[in-house]
């Protein structure tokens, strides 16, 4: 983890024992100090519980965020920031779209977004090789609004 990591922090914050409570949200597997997964769900105990009896995936404790409007987006940003080990694709529903989405939704072409991003009005973000971009920023792009 990057120590200048804030939202990391604020995850890294909440970790627990394994003793859940169940709660609509987002959760985070930890191992040694280390977001290894993250997800949402609407039983989060449950979903803790499961990977901790099942064994499918290492971590010693564990952190719920209770739902909001904007979890998902929460999740998302905390996948492409720490690369957490067992994700390997965003969730559904978030504001980050897949640079293949946005050439095949929005008809912006290589040579828009590689200037977009050169000018760096548009942050490219990176997960197991698939790159990704806030689809709020790709707009203001397509809008010819400025960073």
């Amino acid at each position: 983890m990057r120590t200048d990591d804030r939202l990391a922090r604020e995850v890294l914050d909440l970790a627990q024992p394994l003793d859940t409570s169940d709660i609509n949200g987002a959760y985070f597997l930890i191992r040694d100090g280390r977001i290894v997964m993250a997800g949402l769900s609407v039983e989060c105990k449950t979903r803790v519980q499961f990977h901790a009896k099942s064994g499918d995936k290492d971590f010693d404790s564990y952190a719920i965020v209770p739902g909001h409007a904007s979890i998902a987006d929460y999740v998302a940003r905390i996948i492409l920031e720490e690369e957490p080990e067992y994700n390997t694709r965003l969730p559904q529903n978030t504001s980050y779209i897949t640079a293949k989405d946005a050439k095949d939704i929005y008809r912006i072409g290589k040579v828009e977004i590689n200037a977009a991003v050169r000018s760096k009005q548009l942050e490219v973000f990176s997960l197991h090789g698939q790159q990704y971009f806030d689809r709020r920023q790709l707009l203001r792009v397509l809008r010819g609004e400025g960073s």
